[in-house]
This record gives structure tokens, sequence and C-alpha cells, in this order.
């Protein structure tokens, strides 16, 4: 299934990765096993076609596939999945997909015309024969009547550089005559040519050494950057009413891309924010009593990641120690992100969350759940308590964690706790979150948490 829907691109699915680190995977949170709620593979250079399997998903809320190169049609099962974008796919159902009309005659197909063609592949056909059956359209070069020829239709998804190399040992100085048309047809426009490959090649369809090296003079080459849509090869001969054997060999790879702009128009800066006040001050632990700070800032406002639906800002400080006998780290993150949908689901979401923290710890040895609090903070909230081994030292460590989201900033704060002696409890993290969330959460604007507004109205707000 991860091969046909990746088609040329790479997914890391392998029973060699924790399935909650596989690319565009969320699982249900709960107790393991855990089923997928959420597939977001959009722009992740897929080539395929939708495997069907995806609808034994049973428990797919969210399917997002768009921004590929995805060819075929779509699974009936999943239309029914709660979010998708398969309509911007352009793709027909499978139960409505219409038949492929049937090629013309003389000719026949070079790779399976089921679908398109990956961008790199190889075909070898030898013993191939020219009669009278089928002619070209194109006058000889020498003799009366017609040239006889041999047609083959493929498909291209994306585009690929194109290699034919005609050669045939049957006729006269193997004198023979090569053209890619498009179209599925005799007859289409001649998107290149090429009679005699030791005499005539042309700069935009030069063949490489490596793949002429063997050629007769009189044999043909041609090379091309093809764009995605239908072509077909013609395999002909100079002379008129030439019978014979030939073998013709097409093969294609990555289309070379253009060289970037030297001078390209610099990036805008990103927008301003205030990000910094978003995460805790000395103000907003004071109730815990003493503890020693430190703040360096890890990464300040204007420090950029990309993700899957976009761009996130990030900004981080730290604090040490709530007591001697503890030990407590209390970590302030806030991200400011583009957009309420990337906000949620890699600021909020607690598969996403758990991927994170997956990189750096012991996965087999994660105990983790998640905690449920006060609605006041927000509508949009997070909390979870973890147990787990880090990597780097081996320690065994403790943690509580609340995340609300500052939907007029776009802006997610996160207040982690973490010890080894001590596990947090979910209050301390709660009670800084709450009193950032009242610095920062405005009393007005129009996209505002919904439990904001119902904060409001019932009072909670000064």
């Amino acid at each position: 299934m991860r091969d046909t829907l990746a088609g040329d691109a790479a997914l890391n699915w392998s029973a060699d990765v924790p399935i909650w680190q596989w690319d565009g995977i969320w699982l249900q949170s709960g107790d393991i096993p855990r089923s997928v709620e959420v597939l977001d593979l959009e722009e992740s250079g897929l080539t395929g076609t939708i495997p069907p399997e995806l609808g034994n998903l049973i428990s797919l809320e969210e399917l997002f596939l768009g921004g590929n190169a995805l060819v075929g049609c779509v699974p009936d099962d999943l239309v029914d999945v709660q979010e998708n974008d398969l309509d911007a796919l352009g793709l027909p159902l499978c139960s409505d997909a219409p038949p492929l009309p049937p090629l013309p005659d003389c000719v026949v197909s070079l790779l399976p015309i089921s679908g398109p063609a990956p961008s790199d592949f190889g075909i070898e056909r030898v013993g191939e024969r020219w009669t009278d059956e089928c002619v070209s359209v194109e006058s000889p070069g020498a003799g009366e009547g017609d040239s006889y020829a041999r047609f083959y239709a493929f498909t291209l998804a994306e585009a690929a550089a194109v290699t034919v190399i005609l050669t045939s040992e049957d006729i006269e100085d193997s004198d023979t005559r090569l053209y890619v048309r498009s179209g599925h047809g005799t007859d289409g426009a001649v998107v290149a040519e090429n009679d005699d490959h030791g005499t005539e090649v042309t700069s935009d369809t030069q063949c490489a050494d490596a793949d002429t090296e063997s050629l007769a003079d009189y044999e043909s080459c041609v090379r091309v950057e093809l764009q995605p849509g239908d072509y077909t090869i013609e395999a002909t001969t100079y002379n008129a009413m030439q019978e014979g054997e030939f073998s013709l060999i097409a093969q294609s790879g990555e289309a070379v891309q253009p060289e970037p702009d030297p001078d390209p128009d610099p990036e805008p800066d990103p927008p301003a924010s205030d990000i910094e006040a978003a995460v805790c001050n000395a103000d907003d632990l004071a109730h815990l009593g003493d503890y020693t700070t430190q703040t360096p800032a890890i990464a300040g406002p204007g420090s950029y990641d990309d993700n899957y639906f976009g761009q996130e800002e990030y900004y981080r400080a730290w604090w040490y120690g709530l007591s001697e006998a503890d030990g407590l780290v209390i970590y302030c993150i806030a991200r400011r992100y583009d957009s309420i949908h990337n906000a949620r689901w890699h600021g909020l979401n607690y598969s996403t969350v758990l991927q994170r923290y997956g990189t750096g710890i012991e996965n087999e040895s994660v105990n983790h759940k998640q905690e449920f609090i006060s609605p006041l903070i927000g509508d949009d909230t997070l909390a979870l308590s973890m147990e787990f081994t880090r990597r780097s030292d081996g320690n065994r460590y403790k943690a509580a964690e609340v995340r609300f989201l500052n939907a007029e900033a776009l802006t997610v704060t996160t207040v982690y706790l973490e010890g080894i002696d001590a596990a947090p409890d979910i209050s301390l993290p709660e009670g800084i979150a709450r009193s950032i969330a009242s610095r920062v959460m405005s009393s007005d604007g129009e996209s505002q948490n919904q439990a904001q507004g119902l904060r409001q109205s019932m009072g909670f707000v000064e």
C-alpha cells in the first residue's frame, strides 16, 4: 500500500519505524493499540495511485492528499471520510471512472495504459517487425510508396526526460527513422525526430554518448524533455516499403530542472509578532513559591520552522528548580502559526505532540495519558502527563504539560514541567497557563477562542 500511494516519493512507513512517527499519520488518543485518525500527505511528492486499502481505516476522520501528482481514481470508500480534499484531486470515483478509449489501429501500448507511467521507466522491444499493415504519414526519404511503421503509445503523469533508440540489423545500412508525436495516434504533431544519428543530431534532441556508443550512423536516437500527457513513438524507415526486424528501447528519468535565478527577489521579512509575551514570566510563576530562575532564550522571536500546513515561529525560555528536593524544570514555549488549521494540528493535536517528543526519547518506554483540566483557559486546550526514558542520558523522567491556543494571535503556548524524582501534578502547569492566558488573551476580537467568549459572558474575564 505504501509503494502504491508513494510512487516515486519516499514514505517512512515500515516496521522499523514506530507508527506514531510515520509520515502524515495521526493516531487516536487513548490506550495502545490506537487507530489512524488523520492521514495528511499534502504536497508530499506522491506520484502513485490511491490504494483501495485506505478504505479499511475505519477510524479515519481526516484525509488530505492534495498537491501531489496522484493518478487513477478515488476509491469509493474514502468519500465518507468526515474531512477530506478529494474533490481537489480532480480524479473520478473508481465506480464512475470511464473505460479508457481503445488505441487507434496500428498503435500498441508501450506501457500499461491503465494509468500514466512513472517518471522513470525502461522498456525494450526486441524482434519487432515492419510490414505493410501499418504505414507512416511521413513521405519516405527514398523510393516509391509508403514507409512501413510501428507505433507505441504511452502516458506521462509528470515531466520526464525520455530517450528512444531505434536499431535494425535487417535493413540495408540500418537506415531507420524515429518520431515522437503528441497524443495517442499515428498522425499527432511531431515533438522530436531523428533520421541518421551519426550525421544529424540537433542540440535539443542530443542523445548522451552512453546511449549511442553502439549505434550505427544511420540508426536513430532521440532525447527529449516531455511534459505530462499522451505521446506516441513512431518507428519507421528512411526507404519506402522496407520490411524487416528492429529493436526499440525507450527509457526515461526525471526532467532536468531549470537553473535557479542567480538574483532572485528577496523574500519579505516575516510579520512581527508579540510571541515573547506568550511565554511565562516571573509573575506567572509567583504562586509556586521559591525557585531558581534561569531564563536564556533558546530560540528567540523570528526563528521559523516549516511543517505540513505552513510555517511556525517559535520562542522558548526555561526556569529551573521549584525546590532543592524535586529539581523540577519548567519550560515555557510559544509557537505562532500562519493559520488556525496549522495551529490546531501542529500545536494541539495529541498524536502530533507525541511525535515531536518521539525523536529524543526511547519510544518503547513511553507511558502517556491525556489529562482533563478546567475549560476556563479556553476551548482549544491540551493537557497530558508522560513518563519516559531520554536517549541522551538514559534517565527516567516524569512530566506534565498544558497547551492552549490564543486564536486571535494564532499562538499556542506550552507550559511543561519535568522532573526525575518527583512527578509534577497537572495543576502546576495549569496554574501557569491560566496566568499567561489572563495576560495575552484579548477581551475582544473576531478570532478568539469559542470558550473565551463563554468566559466573558459568564463574567470570568476582568
